[in-house]
């Protein structure tokens, strides 16, 4: 047994032994095992660029290696070791640093039974989409006049972030700066296009305003259940599934839909308390959907919510959600019985050696190392990658196009040009 203190002491001296001496850093990755830690150490580079092809190498083999390997509670360590032989933690600013905040101010906004009521309140739209043509003609179906406004203001925590909770938590992504450097992906994109669907349904008209919330609402519901379902997966501690490039974490979204669809009680915070906070929670919350998903089926209810919902035919709805509600709720429970909350195996390592942080690519740093900051949305090719324009012609090709595109605009305010094409009508052309 060793004390904390004594660990300390011992890492520091391999930490000088590597800065000072000029030794191997060899030496420091045998000791940080000894001590029941794990590093990866990047060599120096000629250019940020290629340390950051580097950086993204070593985590997508952490990526691989996190998903099979046998003892998750050994935290890795991502280092720098640069041309006069010093050593630094390896953390991301910029872009990885912003998200991070809003991802840890969503996850503590987030509501789960919001989100449940949210799914089956959505559900009600999906019998407009069989709706006859002859009744859509008289204006019978859907009108989604405030759904957009709902979930892009009111529900803004429970449909964010759903493709990133899907990586970190199903995925096992390291951190939210791994995410960052692999993710390629714009940040919700998930939810821009779910409000962006409902904002054309609301401009459509017959059959195409139907669809168009009919897939909304579908989107809706899918990241609903995504953002549940990740977090009932790492309550449950199951095993992250390989997601190392877009089709992996499209599989890992799938699977956090399928999680949140049959488990989505387990999607709270409390259930990490366990006991009976954690029953009573799940208790509470399903008596809330059933109660709001009852209260829905009011036409008054769906005339304020769900507009033109009130007239179609809800039998099929309200038989597959009270189905989900009974299911989900008993195989929530027999689940949580079965897995009650650990008392944090991961607590393995002595925070004292290690420090967690999601700026990190792989989620630890060592505190008595400086840190040597990142910012991939400003890394820069280096010199040597020629292109065929040098930076003068580059600059005669913009002042040519800001001459050009300042006559035309120039042109149309002093002629009646634009005016011509008055008589085609483009929303009819895509909405009529």
């Amino acid at each position: 047994f060793l004390s904390n203190l004594y660990k300390t002491d011992i890492l520091k001296q391999a930490i000088d032994h590597v800065v000072k001496e000029g030794r191997s850093a060899k030496e420091l990755l045998q000791t940080l095992r000894n001590l029941g830690l794990k590093a990866y150490i990047v060599p120096y580079q000629s250019s940020h660029y290629l340390l950051l092809q580097e950086v993204k190498r070593v985590v997508l083999f952490v990526y691989k290696d996190k998903s099979s390997y046998p003892n998750r509670n050994i935290p890795p360590c991502l280092l720098y070791l640069d041309d006069k032989k010093r050593l630094y933690n390896v953390t991301l600013a910029g872009d990885a640093l912003e998200r991070h905040e809003r991802w840890v101010g969503i996850s503590h906004d987030y509501s789960a039974w919001q989100a449940m009521l949210a799914m089956v309140v959505l559900c009600r739209s999906f019998p407009c989409a069989f709706v006859s043509s002859e009744e859509s003609e008289h204006n019978i179906g859907v009108k989604p006049a405030y759904l957009s406004l709902i979930l892009g203001l009111v529900l803004t925590e429970e449909v964010s972030l759903a493709w990133m909770n899907a990586a970190l938590f199903v995925g096992g992504a390291p951190s939210v700066a791994a995410y960052s450097l692999t993710s390629g992906v714009p940040t919700d994109f998930l939810r821009k296009m779910v409000i962006f669907t409902l904002a054309l349904a609301g401009a459509a008209t017959g059959w195409i305003q139907r669809y168009l919330t009919v897939l909304g609402a579908g989107g809706a519901c899918a990241v609903l259940a995504s953002n549940l379902g990740s977090r009932a997966w790492k309550f449950l501690g199951w095993k992250h599934v390989p997601s190392t490039n877009f089709l992996g974490r499209l599989f890992a979204f799938f699977c956090s839909v399928i999680a949140g669809i049959c488990l989505p009680h387990l999607g709270h915070r409390e259930m990490q308390i366990g006991g009976k906070v954690a029953m009573e929670t799940i208790l509470k919350t399903s008596v809330i959907v059933g109660a709001g998903f009852v209260l829905s089926d009011y036409d008054r209810v769906q005339e304020f919510i769900i507009v033109g919902s009130e007239v179609c035919d809800q039998q099929f709805v309200n038989i597959a959600v009270g189905l989900w509600w009974c299911i989900s709720l008993m195989l929530s429970i027999c689940m949580f019985q079965r897995n009650r909350p650990r008392q944090d195996e991961e607590a393995n390592f002595d925070e004292a050696l290690v420090q967690e942080t999601q700026s990190s690519p792989l989620g630890y740093t060592i505190p008595s190392l400086p840190n040597y900051l990142m910012d991939p949305s400003l890394i820069y090719r280096d010199e040597e990658d020629k292109s065929c324009c040098t930076v003068g012609m580059e600059a005669l090709i913009g002042i040519a196009m800001a001459f050009t595109g300042g006559s035309t605009i120039l042109f149309t305010a002093f002629t009646e040009i634009d005016d011509s094409f008055s008589a085609v009508n483009a929303t009819g052309l895509f909405f009529s």
